[in-house]
């Protein structure tokens, strides 16, 4: 798996920006200076393509087919061996953690799976052994999943989003407190706080398992980034 070039709205987006950059310095009455000129044009065109979303291609899947989706830049792509393992990105914290708190312990994490066409279950399976990894607060239910087309015809996701207890365990380490001084165990990170978002693509390829999990307020920081991402999920021919 890797990070490509910047998808084509970018590109187009930096051209935008340039000829809007370019017009509003000729309109104005009194002109800057033309090095202080290309100086902001350059800066407005570095500050487009830092915040521009990145392209990442998996590994070629069957039929020459690949499954791609945009992810913003802060998002971190992990190494991880596993063939049916996709994508693992690390979303990091965007909100000052508490006072004493670990580094990364705000930080949430995303996977995506593939086992093959007709693998990995159900639909319906992979929604009840998520909601099942959430222990929501007393008297909440898990919200109903929502349902709609993405991608290329053909294409469904089933997506779904709880609040509560997190039971089962992260794919990525999570930082952990120093062992008592006199011996014992070390702590359980707590997780009753935490959010799930999880969602099953399916495609002709069969079907593509999709779950981040962590923190609540890290999930909310990333929820506009994260609807961003499930829209972007779509099947390529080898680049």
């Amino acid at each position: 798996m890797e990070g490509r070039s910047l998808p084509m709205q970018a590109r187009s987006l930096l051209l935008l920006l340039a000829l809007t950059g370019l017009g509003s310095l000729a309109c104005s009455s009194a002109p800057e200076p033309p090095e202080a000129r290309r100086t902001s044009i350059r800066e407005a065109l570095e500050r487009a393509v830092a915040e521009a979303p990145r392209l990442h291609r998996s590994e070629v899947l069957a039929e020459g087919q690949v499954l791609q989706a945009e992810a913003p830049p802060d998002w971190i792509l992990e190494p991880d061996a596993r063939p049916y393992r996709l994508f693992v990105f690390r979303l990091p914290a965007r909100s000052p953690l508490p006072e004493g708190a670990l580094p990364g312990s705000g930080d949430a994490e995303l996977v995506v799976d593939w086992f093959g066409p007709g693998a990995g279950g159900s639909v319906e399976e992979n929604l009840r052994a998520w909601a099942a990894s959430i222990e929501p607060p007393e008297g909440d239910g898990w919200r109903a999943a929502d349902l709609g087309t993405v991608g290329a015809p053909g294409s469904l996701l089933t997506r779904l989003q709880v609040d509560g207890r997190f039971l089962g365990e992260p794919v990525l380490p999570r930082p952990r407190l120093p062992a008592p001084e006199e011996g014992g165990e070390t702590p359980p990170e707590e997780r009753s706080a935490w959010s799930l978002d999880a969602g099953v693509l399916e495609t002709p390829l069969g079907s593509f398992f999709v779950r981040a999990v962590g923190p609540r307020e890290a999930l909310r920081r990333h929820r506009g980034d994260l609807d961003r991402f499930y829209g972007s999920l779509r099947l390529a021919g080898r680049p």
